[in-house]
C-alpha cells in the first residue's frame, strides 16, 4: 500500500496538505479491491485529555536502592491505574501517588 503511494507520489506536485486526498485513492486502481480510502480529519476527531492525570514515571522508587524500571517484571493498567510487579509470584502493589500528575498533552483518538 505504501509503496503504490509513493509510486503515485512522485508523479505528482503536492501544494498543499488537502492534495493528498486527491492523490491516495488514484494508487490503488478500481479493478483491484476497491480504492484506497482516504479520510478528512476535522478537529471533532481530536480530544483534550490536558485535564487528566497522567503519570510522570513508571519507576516505582524514588530513593536510592528503591526498584527501578529494570526490576519490574510486570505492569498492569485497571481502571485508570497501574500497578506493578517486581517479582512474578507477588501481588500487584499500585504505583505511588507522587508519580501522577495533571496531564498538559492533547491526544488523537479516532471512532
Amino acid at each position: 500500500m505504501h509503496a503504490s503511494i509513493e509510486r503515485v507520489l512522485k508523479k505528482t506536485v503536492i501544494c498543499v496538505p488537502s492534495d493528498y486526498i486527491v492523490v491516495i485513492p488514484k494508487a490503488q486502481p478500481v479493478s483491484q479491491f476497491g480504492q484506497y480510502s482516504v479520510e478528512y480529519l476535522t478537529h471533532e476527531y481530536f480530544c483534550d485529555f490536558s485535564d487528566l492525570e497522567k503519570y510522570s514515571s513508571i519507576c516505582p522508587g524514588c530513593r536510592t536502592g528503591d526498584p527501578n524500571v529494570n526490576d519490574l517484571v510486570g505492569l498492569q493498567y485497571a481502571n485508570g491505574k497501574i500497578s506493578y510487579k517486581i517479582n512474578f509470584k507477588d501481588d500487584c502493589t499500585p504505583l505511588p501517588d507522587n508519580h501522577i500528575k495533571k496531564g498538559n498533552s492533547i491526544l488523537f483518538i479516532h471512532f
